[in-house]
């Protein structure tokens, strides 16, 4: 394990340094490392494969894509030193070689993907009979203003302002902790900007922080566009049909490109410095209109 090019990487060294101080070693990272990634790396993604075969098994319409990774070893150990050192987990104070496993509950990931909200509950009821044992009770991550669809009885909802939002299942694989998120596709979205841009590395960014937030709404917001245009029913459907059918629709770009060659037919362009003056102009109002907000 090259450590020091995981604490360059992952922008950890002060992390890190807040991590021995709570009573992490070195050595404990690196008997963890050579475990997992000697040991259970391989397994562990075998394993992931089985339970997506598992879950498509009899898998519902509402379910669109399912697929799963194990946790890299690199990750592992840049997620020990974070859990310690930047957010001071309890559960993490006494890791080691032995306990690792349990205490980290999603070194083996699953995402199932649906189209709209409303389908957070036929994923709920095929995860829950795919799965008998749970290792913690399931839990809907949700942001404040958010649409209250979840039941308590079945879920419990824990709200958030950081823009995230998904349903996570601990479940239980042959006594092997395993972690089931399911999110719509709009949310993956988001997700992935979030987890790929953003989150860990650099939740300071208070440029980042302010598109995470645009995102995270754009997105929510789509998801209350699909849900609304999925419950219409084909009445409705045909009357809204009816309503908007005169509507117009202009391809700005082709619309400008026709005044330009309106424009040199009549030559009312006399110098190529004019020219080039306009067809510049030409050029950023067709970008400008085509980055335009409906």
């Amino acid at each position: 394990m090259d450590l020091q090019f995981i604490l360059d990487k992952y922008h950890l060294q002060d992390i890190f340094s807040a991590s021995l101080a709570l009573g992490l070693t070195q050595e404990t990272l690196q008997l963890i490392y050579d475990d997992y990634n000697n040991i259970y790396y391989k397994k562990y993604q075998l394993i992931a494969k089985k339970i997506v075969e598992m879950l498509y098994e009899d898998s519902p319409d509402g379910m669109r894509i399912i697929y799963a990774r194990a946790k890299n070893p690199e990750h592992l150990i840049e997620k020990i030193i974070r859990k310690i050192g930047k957010e001071d987990k309890a559960a993490y104070r006494n890791i080691c070689v032995n306990n690792y496993r349990k205490i980290i509950t999603d070194l083996i990931g699953i995402r199932i993907l649906v189209l709209k909200k409303e389908d957070w509950e036929i994923a709920d009821e095929h995860v829950h009979n795919k799965f008998k044992k749970f290792v913690q009770p399931p839990v809907a991550y949700v942001c404040y203003g958010d649409r209250d669809i979840f039941d308590e009885s079945k879920i419990r909802t824990d709200y958030t302002n950081k823009g995230y939002r998904s349903q996570h299942y601990i479940v239980d694989y042959n006594d092997i902790p395993c972690e089931i998120q399911v999110r719509t596709l709009a949310e993956e979205v988001y997700g992935e900007f979030d987890h790929n841009i953003r989150y860990p590395y650099r939740t300071n960014n208070t440029f980042l922080t302010r598109y995470n937030q645009i995102i995270s709404k754009v997105t929510s917001e789509l998801d209350d566009l699909i849900s609304t245009c999925s419950a219409l029913s084909n009445e409705k459907l045909d009357e809204l049909d009816n309503t908007f059918i005169d509507d117009t629709y202009v391809d700005w770009a082709k619309k400008i490109e026709g005044q330009a060659s309106y424009l040199e037919h009549e030559e009312k362009i006399s110098s190529p410095a004019d020219k080039k003056t306009a067809t510049s102009v030409l050029q950023f109002a067709t970008r400008r209109l085509l980055q335009r907000k409906e």
